[in-house]
């Protein structure tokens, strides 16, 4: 039969259909009224017995027909269309590909375990055959494998090894539940050197440091150094920070301690958390990305940890965030051994975020000079407190002691500074160059203190107060929408080429008791329309609507465990 031929049959049967099932439904309905409102001629008995053969095959006769027309017909249009479904194979998972990673770009957290990732291949999968055995011929798609603690967790884990094929693996979830119990003792074994990267976590206040450590554990036995390129461990400790040491994820000279060693070596990317290494143990030559979060140690051991770290000469990111040095904490005195300063002549980027003064002092001084990027962020005021035998006193950024020390980019969430801070701070930071604030209310005695004044200089002519070409204000509000001088002043004493905010404009509070709330503003009220145009005006790259999610680096999340 030809095509044309095939067409002219398929409409008349369509319009036939379409008859056919107008009627039917027509029938229903009157069998649906005539059942309640006229008294039967018939045994009602034998109504309700054909009316229930009819409904118990209607799935089949009926729908499921139905069903496979209108998949038949979405393919024939597919193929005369000469869509994607003509693609060679190859292409169409290229495509899926990039489908896949943009969703991975969305789903950055740990929590979320890849279901952006899943979520998009499934609905690729759902438009049609071809695209669903586009889908599934490829392993690597399928290659995250997460640990979850629900239900259908376990079958879950079976599909997506399945469905991997050979490819290489990402292992990722929470330890200590059943799901990742079971899997660690009879899933490892056979699947652990396919293991490319593998990201491990422990609930919030949850102590369960052994589930940690016998995890690790069962997958050093499983795997081969060198095959292992990234691993990721975040234990929440029970105790606070400062309280004392943090445990370590294996005793010294262990069995397993000297496995991890052997596995250190050939790791692109190590980030741990919560959880101590013997540092001086491990030899880092691969090691391009390191993290170290949320850990409080000796000043032996945060030495041992900055020799360790000159082992890797293609280091190129270093996070380090919430680290404490207790019972000894690090002064400048002690730089005299001649193991530091350290060089990482490779790295480009460091990232340092709520340290103590002494400890953010020590690490910036035992890392040599370089070419490499320095981003300092506070979420709180607890860091510019000290010990002293009466207890803890707050000393305030103005004792930092930061003027040759390079920072580039100071970020600033949640109100970790006060107003009259701002000043003795940025006077600390005389390279600064980028400043971010976040979720904070800027009064005009703060951007006041922000303003780079004219006689703000050394002896010799040299500004001590930094000169800004970036500046972003996310989520903030600013003082007022009546007189922008002050907002304009700060402005402009800067140099800034960059400004994105996302900001909300303030009116000074009535002195009405019954309405004494000050009103906010945006960059949609007239009122701010002059403000904007000026902005518009002076600095080359504005933008008048960002929020602190959408900036990439250096990001305000950067202390949430991410999945990638």
């Amino acid at each position: 039969m030809s095509l044309s031929k095939a067409m002219t049959e398929w409409e008349r049967i369509d319009a036939q259909l379409e008859c056919v099932l107008g009627s039917y439904l027509n029938a229903c309905q009157a069998l649906e009224s005539l059942s309640t409102t006229h008294p039967p001629d018939i045994p009602p008995a034998g109504i309700a017995s054909s009316l229930l053969k009819r409904l118990e095959n209607f799935q089949t006769c009926h729908i499921q027909r139905l069903s496979y027309s209108r998949f038949s017909l979405i393919r024939a249009r597919n193929k005369l269309l000469g869509t994607a479904c003509n693609l060679p194979e190859e292409i169409l998972a290229e495509i899926f590909w990039l489908a896949v990673k943009d969703a991975d770009s969305h789903d950055q957290f740990l929590g979320n375990l890849g279901r952006a990732r899943y979520k998009c291949l499934h609905r690729l999968l759902a438009v049609c055959t071809v695209w669903r055995r586009a889908g599934l011929s490829y392993g690597k798609f399928w290659s995250l494998i997460p640990l979850m603690n629900t239900r259908s967790a376990g079958q879950a884990i079976e599909y997506t090894l399945v469905r991997s094929q050979e490819a290489r693996l990402h292992l990722a979830g929470v330890v200590g539940n059943t799901t990742a119990s079971m899997f660690i003792r009879h899933g490892i074994d056979s699947n652990g050197p396919r293991f490319r990267s593998v990201n491990l976590y422990t609930e919030r206040l949850a102590p369960r440091s052994q589930s940690m450590r016998n995890a690790v554990a069962a997958f050093l036995k499983c795997n081969r150094p060198g095959r292992l390129e990234e691993l990721s461990l975040c234990h929440r400790p029970v105790l606070p920070l400062s309280f004392r040491t943090s445990e370590y994820l294996f005793p010294r000279l262990s069995v397993e301690d000297e496995m991890l060693s052997r596995f250190a070596d050939s790791l692109s990317v190590l980030r741990i958390a919560g959880l101590n290494l013997h540092w001086s143990n491990l030899t880092l030559t691969g090691l391009v990305e390191l993290r170290i979060q949320h850990i409080a140690l000796e000043e032996a051991s945060l030495t041992e940890f900055l020799v360790t770290i000159a082992s890797a000469p293609k280091l190129r990111n270093l996070y380090i965030i919430r680290v404490a040095a207790v019972h000894n904490p690090p002064t400048i005195s002690r730089l005299d051994r001649p193991n530091l300063p350290i060089s990482l002549p490779m790295l480009g980027y460091l990232y340092l975020q709520d340290l103590y003064k002494d400890t953010l002092e020590f690490l910036l001084r035992s890392i040599g000079d370089g070419n490499y990027r320095t981003v300092l962020s506070y979420a709180s005021r607890k860091y510019f407190y000290i010990n002293t035998p009466n207890g803890e006193v707050y000393t305030g950024p103005e004792t930092l002691d930061l003027h040759d020390l390079g920072v580039d980019a100071l970020m600033l969430n949640d109100n970790p500074i006060h107003s009259d801070n701002f000043r003795p701070l940025l006077r600390t930071m005389p390279t600064l160059k980028e400043l971010y604030i976040n979720d904070s209310h800027l009064t005009n005695k703060t951007l006041k203190a922000l303003t780079r004044l004219p006689d703000d200089h050394t002896d010799d002519n040299a500004f001590r107060f930094p000169k800004l070409q970036k500046l972003y204000l996310t989520s903030c509000s600013i003082d007022d929408i009546a007189d922008s001088t002050a907002f304009r002043d700060m402005v402009a004493s800067h140099e800034i080429q960059e400004l994105g905010l996302s900001v909300l404009f303030t009116t000074p509070s009535t002195s009405d008791k019954r309405d004494n709330t000050p009103r906010t503003y945006g960059f949609e009220d007239p009122r701010a329309a002059p403000i904007q145009s000026w902005l518009q005006s002076i600095v080359p790259r504005f933008r008048a609507s960002v929020c602190a999610e959408e900036l990439l680096e250096p990001d305000f999340r950067s202390d949430e465990w991410r999945l990638w």
